[in-house]
């Protein structure tokens, strides 16, 4: 569940912000400059970890 925020203007008007989820990892197109990370919000398998990396040579890491 994310955390929300409400906020009322004048006039009535109501605004609802959301938090963003929070990243379960990232996929490393590069080790070295620059670094492109992809941000996912739900793992891959082990599998997929395995045949991404053999298949195109990005890295996965667990967010911190």
């Amino acid at each position: 569940m994310t955390k929300e925020e409400i906020l009322e203007m004048a006039g009535g008007t109501r605004f609802v912000i959301l938090e963003n989820p929070k990243p379960v990892g990232y996929w490393c197109l590069y080790n070295g400059y620059p670094k492109v990370q992809f941000m996912m919000y739900q793992k891959p398998t082990d599998e997929q970890i395995k045949n991404t990396t053999a298949l195109l040579g990005w890295i996965w890491k667990d967010a911190e």
